[in-house]
């Protein structure tokens, strides 16, 4: 469901709550679009995606001095980040395909879906067939907020110039990337398809039973 709330700066607000009826676990889900024009194709014949993952509202000054200590980060630190989601913020995040096939028409002054012909390939290798539009739309795939973001256990660096935690600073990239495996075309971790998606949340039911 979409849960009715009037989120304070401290509590983020919810796309999507899923609910496991037998433990009433909820999972927070964030839904995010691709990038506009988003897609790379490899040389060693993996593609890439990048999502847009970040607030639409970026955090002003005076508000990152009150945040801060409430979220226990440094102030610099947030400063850095003004922009990026924490880990804490959901748990899933979920993504279609669409607007990485999207380019800007400059003399029109809008976005355009205009794949190109490696670009459609691609879309027809993950099970595309004529409607290659709204086939973009409609496939979807997920990621657990934990495993995306900048922690020690990931090993991955954050790319922000400031920032003062750069393998452990727990917030998520802007544009994480969604890797699509040469051989197989289907999204590498920590992505799975929503086909199945069903063991991801249940991964937070058993961490919770255990």
């Amino acid at each position: 469901d979409k849960p009715l709330l009037n989120p304070q700066l401290e509590a983020h607000d919810t796309d999507v709550r899923v609910t496991h009826l037998a433990t009433e676990k909820v999972i927070r889900v964030e839904c995010k679009l691709a990038q506009n024009a988003g897609y790379r194709f490899l040389k060693k014949g993996e593609s890439r995606v990048r999502v847009k993952c970040m607030r639409s509202r970026t955090l002003g000054v005076e508000v990152i001095k009150k945040l801060a200590p409430k979220w226990k980060v440094s102030e610099k630190l947030l400063l850095a980040h003004k922009d990026s989601y924490r880990v804490r913020d959901f748990d899933v995040v979920v993504t279609c395909l669409g607007n990485a096939f999207y380019r800007t028409n400059k003399q029109a002054n809008r976005f355009e879906w205009k794949p190109s012909d490696s670009e459609e390939n691609f879309l027809r290798e993950i099970g595309g067939g004529d409607d290659l539009k709204t086939f973009a739309f409609e496939w979807m795939c997920a990621a657990k907020a934990n495993d995306l973001a900048v922690l020690s256990k990931n090993k991955t660096n954050c790319s922000r110039r400031n920032c003062s935690s750069k393998s452990n600073c727990g917030f998520i990239p802007n544009y994480p990337i969604v890797e699509f495996e040469s051989a197989s075309k289907k999204p590498s971790h920590p992505w799975v398809h929503l086909e199945d998606i069903e063991n991801l949340m249940l991964s937070f039911v058993q961490k919770r039973a255990g």
